[in-house]
């Protein structure tokens, strides 16, 4: 069976027309150099065109112009022959001597789409309040105007949006990791749309390169459930991070959490090493060992101190034997060992600080840095970037790390800003972010197999780019065991970014409300609402408790098969999502290439109704399909023709039902 989600060639077609961006004149880019405005790659710079076969799906086309001050234009463009997608980055290398080529006004995306009746449909993204990852919608009768806050790609603001028109729509993606704009004006013909690096006015030295952000455009016939289930398809085929080669699978990540202090702080070899062969003995191999915050140097007081980190070592004192022994345990046991760093923060009296205060930027004067406050490690100096590359490439081999966890928690933009020379607006955020890049390419270069977790005090730095390089294990730093928050979170992830962690955690007191001081034991209410492709029970944490171990070992085959079915099926929302706990939350997910696929559908702990109908979608309703309720051990046969017509579920108040189905 073939799903109505698959690409269709009237749509290849139909971009081919549509998106037709690969020549010179057409390309949707404009800028200003000294003052004059161009449009696409002007005839003046002579530009020429060459065209590589990347893979049997992807033709690059490069687009390469250059001016008589020496100014070259290098266009990577993309043609995706697999799906009705296109992508483009632009460069621009002053190759003169001239120190007064300055660009500005530079729109990576400037374009003019046209269609009927244009609706927005965009995000808030991560900002760790109530707000977080809410989809809404604009008709656009009043202009839209997105972007970020502080510098962080996903804070406040969503990266990724989806313009829909009558019979059609797109989908966007800006991969820009750091303070990028986008604009839409509903016009006559349609919509006017530009995206940018939100603050780029600078004069360009001799030798040096910008870049636009990487704009990703996918068109889709039909409805927005569609284009939702086509990027569903072209992102696990094309972007989700694929290890030795092999597309990331399901991933259940469990740590041994120390008994006292924040995060890691008084974890020891010894501890770690308890912890996990208490999970071996009883019977459990988890696929993530998960080191956090807190295993360097560190203020070891009665609290603890995980923000003070002086140096990327392990702490002698609590590592003897550095983290070897724990990396090399958890491959001897199947598991991959995942270390968390946070290198572009630096506080004073770290070694970097000390030894290399030139690779420091700080946002204000000294003396007040002196007091207290972080710095950020320059990624836009090349030397630095360099010698991070090495050093931590040094660790993850020394420490046997498979899984590098890379955290987040400043906000650049001020860092950025106040570094500025003057006529260099912008300057030095957009080499930091081509160095941020390099960097993280070199790490997967060096070291075969690691795979990146990207974290950002939570989810705000998951632009494209970054999402090709990684995943995101923690993609929010709010609501961890508020079930309606996490299905509002899960629901935006599930359509943009559709490999995540989950959290197996509850907050719900008896009656029904939440506060963060409760935290239930582990439940079957809390496997229904932590469904993910990668997920962690945090009551299993602290292997002290075996009953919470069995629970998990009776559940977690039935949460892997769910998570395999997940990263290959389409989606398809039954409820509105509004973060109430009053609603249902119905979803399926079904792979018809297979017959296969589940409908999950969870009463929170205050909805009135009893029960819901769920009309099933994308079905044969001449067949009939087994379905299966695993944690129940309830098998029924249903016709398709019913299926689709409806299947009643009744669930008591906060519980929930999970149907696999297979046609037979």
């Amino acid at each position: 069976m073939r799903s109505k989600n698959a690409c269709q060639k009237s749509e290849i077609l139909m971009a081919r027309e549509k998106l037709n961006f690969a020549n010179p004149n057409n390309l949707p880019v404009s800028f200003k150099i000294n003052g004059v405005q161009y449009n696409g790659m002007p005839e003046s710079f002579n530009p020429k065109v060459t065209r590589k076969i990347v893979d049997s799906r992807i033709n690059m086309y490069n687009i390469r112009g250059i001016n008589e001050d020496g100014l070259e234009v290098n266009v990577e463009y993309y043609e995706y022959r697999d799906y009705p997608v296109v992508e483009w980055t632009v460069f621009f290398t002053n190759n003169g001597d001239s120190t007064c080529l300055r660009i500005s006004d530079l729109l990576a995306f400037d374009a003019l789409l046209e269609g009927n009746n244009p609706v927005l449909s965009y995000s808030t993204g991560d900002n760790c309040t109530p707000n977080d990852y809410e989809a809404l919608k604009s008709d656009l009768n009043e202009p839209v105007t997105l972007s970020p806050l502080n510098g962080r790609a996903c804070d406040g603001a969503f990266p990724y949006m989806r313009l829909l028109f009558d019979d059609f729509g797109y989908n966007i993606a800006i991969g820009w990791p750091g303070e990028w704009e986008a604009n839409a004006t509903k016009c006559e013909a349609g919509v006017k749309y530009t995206a940018k690096q939100k603050v780029l006015d600078a004069f360009i030295m001799p030798g040096e390169t910008f870049r636009t952000p990487r704009m990703t455009v996918m068109l889709f016939e039909g409805d927005e459930t569609r284009g939702i289930n086509m990027w569903r398809r072209w992102y696990f085929d094309h972007v989700l991070i694929c290890p030795e080669g092999v597309p990331l699978e399901p991933k259940y990540c469990i740590h041994a959490t120390p008994e006292k202090g924040p995060e890691w702080c008084f974890a020891t070899e010894e501890q770690q090493l308890q912890g996990m062969q208490k999970y071996i003995d009883n019977g459990y191999r988890p696929d993530v060992w998960w080191i956090d915050a807190g295993w360097y140097p560190n203020a070891l007081d009665v609290e603890g101190s995980w923000w003070e980190v002086k140096k990327w070592e392990a702490d002698e004192k609590r590592f003897p034997n550095g983290l070897y022994p724990i990396g090399k345990a958890a491959e001897e046991n199947g598991m991959s060992f995942l270390l968390w760093f946070e290198p572009e923060r630096v506080v004073n009296g770290s070694y970097i600080y000390e030894q290399h205060p030139e690779w420091v930027l700080l946002s204000m004067e000294k003396d007040k840095f002196l007091k207290g406050y972080s710095g950020m490690f320059d990624l836009s100096n090349k030397e630095a970037t360099d010698w991070l590359i090495d050093h931590i490439c040094s660790i993850i081999q020394k420490y046997n790390v498979k899984v590098f966890r890379q955290d987040y928690n400043f906000g650049p933009l001020d860092f950025w800003r106040y570094n500025e020379e003057e006529g260099r607006k912008g300057a030095i955020e957009n080499k930091y972010i081509q160095g941020y890049l390099r960097y993280w390419d070199a790490l997967t270069e060096r070291n075969p197999g690691l795979w990146i977790d990207s974290c950002a005090s939570g989810g705000r730095r998951n632009d494209l780019e970054t999402m090709r390089r990684a995943v995101p294990l923690h993609y929010t730093d709010y609501g961890y065991g508020i079930h309606p928050m996490k299905q509002a979170q899960y629901r935006i992830h599930y359509e943009w970014i559709p490999y995540f962690r989950a959290m197996l955690t509850s907050w719900d007191n008896d009656e029904g409300t939440y506060e963060p001081t409760v935290n239930r034991e582990i439940d079957e209410y809390a496997y229904h609402v932590g469904m993910g492709p990668a997920t962690t029970n945090y009551r299993s944490c602290n292997c002290t408790n075996k009953a919470d171990i069995d629970f998990d070992i009776k559940m977690a085959p039935i949460w892997r098969k769910a998570a395999e079915i997940m990263l290959k099926s389409d989606f398809y929302l039954m409820t509105e999502i509004r973060k109430s706990p009053e609603d249902w939350c119905v979803w399926q997910f079904n792979c018809p290439e297979e017959d296969i696929g589940y409908l999950h559908a969870v009463r929170n702990t205050l909805s009135p109704d009893e029960s819901f109908v769920a009309k099933l979608v994308d079905l044969d309703e001449n067949a009939n399909y087994r379905l299966q309720d695993l944690i129940n051990d309830r098998e029924i046969i249903m016709s398709g023709r019913d299926l689709i017509h409806g299947l009643k579920i009744s669930l008591e108040k906060r519980s929930g039902v999970l149907w696999f189905y297979n046609k037979i």
